[in-house]
């Protein structure tokens, strides 16, 4: 019952059948993130508590990356957020 049709490609990575759905998901979540820190900027409190809790969480991403021999892949899962074509 547990079983997938589709392979499992690692830890970071989700079935190809999962991009239209995972991909706005991610998009989503990236916008709301703007714009409260936006938005939040005129308090500065906010932008600073939003900053500092993404901060956090993708440094403990990093950690429990590293200490499990993943952060290459970790490294190149964020990577595709910072950079342009």
């Amino acid at each position: 019952m547990l079983a997938s049709p589709e392979p499992f490609l690692g830890n970071f990575t989700f079935g190809e059948g999962k991009a239209p759905f995972v991909g706005p998901l991610i998009a989503a979540n990236n916008i709301r993130v703007a714009f409260l820190s936006f938005a939040g900027g005129l308090l500065l409190f906010p932008t600073i508590l939003i900053l500092g809790f993404n901060g956090l969480m993708v440094g403990t991403f990093f950690g429990l990356a590293a200490a499990h021999g993943r952060l290459y892949d970790m490294v190149n899962l964020l990577m595709c957020h910072g950079t342009s074509s």
